[in-house]
């Protein structure tokens, strides 16, 4: 369930930034808009702090999903008005260092 989960929100979070510009990645915000709305049945086991593995038919039954999710991220990859790469990449991790020294230190 951990691993499904896992790619829900990755792939999720991957179309919606590069469709919008916008980071979200909280899988209850976006599930809806994205047609996984019965990831809210994952997520609230996975809170309860079930363990168990998932029956073989329930993965089976996100396969499809999880191509279209894939498919969709690959086109909006394509599409996407984000640079490949950021011009200001030492900045910015400078700036990560810096924020994370800050927390953690």
């Amino acid at each position: 369930m951990k691993k499904l989960l896992y790619v829900l929100r990755t792939s999720i979070t991957g179309v919606h930034l590069l469709e919008t510009g916008e980071m979200q990645t909280d899988l209850r915000l976006l599930m809806d808009r994205y047609d996984v709305p019965d990831a809210a049945i994952l997520i609230d086991r996975k809170r309860a702090g079930e363990r168990v593995a998932l029956d073989p038919s329930v993965l089976e039954s996100w396969r499809a999903r999880i191509d279209r999710l894939f498919s969709r991220l690959d086109a909006a990859r394509e599409r996407s008005p984000l640079p490949a790469e950021p011009a200001n990449e030492e900045d910015v991790r400078r700036w990560l260092v810096a924020l994370r020294r800050a927390r953690f230190a």
